[in-house]
């Protein structure tokens, strides 16, 4: 009797286990991103303009994903883990093209430099700033600025949040802050700070694309980013990423008044 109850326990315990794996296997993917208004984040209209994007190119490839919003630094290291599927919106750089593969770009920003009203130096070749400081917040890229350090034509400051790049700017601690637009000012309104202190240089610093990545490592990554692939230049033929564009560039602009 009690070989045949060992027995049952024994099933069950198998059947059960069986279960969980099957039940790991189904859930839908997880893609992580993080708070970067006006781009992204929880409290933004259907989570910002990149993740309105995102998830209407895997809606359209019918690919299965659950969002999620994690700390920056935390996304991207579970994604290096694999312990998620994908991460979003990253550029790609030398660093992470040895540790990820790219989606087909999602969307482009072009970079230029935020400077204080009263800047009154001509800006038409990089050796124009020369002798100038810089603000790039830690943890943010600096293959935007490298150029200009390496030729020590810039000396970088490096505060741990954007709103204090544009803190410096308006008490004269730092000449210069390399942002797209729409990002830049949405910050300044956000740190409370009268967008009639700041102006914007006219030349381009750089045209920045973002994508979705993977880890090298994780085993469905190619089939992910196929869908997502697929998704992308689905809604970008039928208008769907037109729209998108326009109705989120109309809140942004809204807000900017």
């Amino acid at each position: 009797m009690k070989l045949i109850q060992s027995f049952f326990i024994t099933l069950a315990g198998l059947m059960m286990s069986n279960f969980s794996t099957v039940m790991a296997e189904t859930d839908p993917p997880i893609v992580v991103t993080g708070d970067w208004a006006p781009f992204t984040g929880q409290d933004l209209p259907n989570g910002g303009m990149m993740v309105e994007i995102v998830e209407s190119a895997l809606k359209a490839a019918k690919q299965l994903y659950k969002l999620e919003y994690l700390p920056w630094k935390r996304g991207y290291q579970y994604t290096i883990d694999t312990k998620v599927m994908a991460g979003f919106p990253w550029m790609r750089t030398e660093d992470r093209i040895a540790l990820f593969k790219f989606s087909l770009p999602f969307y482009q920003a072009n970079e230029r430099f935020f400077v204080h009203k009263s800047f009154d130096r001509v800006y038409e070749k990089d050796e124009d700033l020369k002798g100038l400081t810089v603000c790039l917040p830690m943890g943010w890229a600096v293959e935007p600025m490298k150029r200009f350090i390496d030729k020590k034509i810039l000396t970088l400051y490096q505060p741990h949040t954007d709103d204090a790049c544009f803190k410096g700017i308006k008490t004269k601690r730092v000449d210069l802050y390399s942002i797209n637009e729409v990002t830049g000012w949405h910050s300044i309104k956000k740190a409370k700070l009268d967008p009639n202190e700041f102006k914007v240089l006219k030349p381009v610093v750089r045209e920045n694309k973002y994508y979705i990545v993977v880890s090298k490592t994780h085993p469905q990554g190619d089939q992910f980013l196929a869908s997502f692939n697929k998704g992308i230049n689905a809604i970008k033929e039928d208008g769907t990423y037109q729209k998108i564009l326009d109705k989120h560039m109309k809140i942004i602009q809204g807000e900017q008044k």
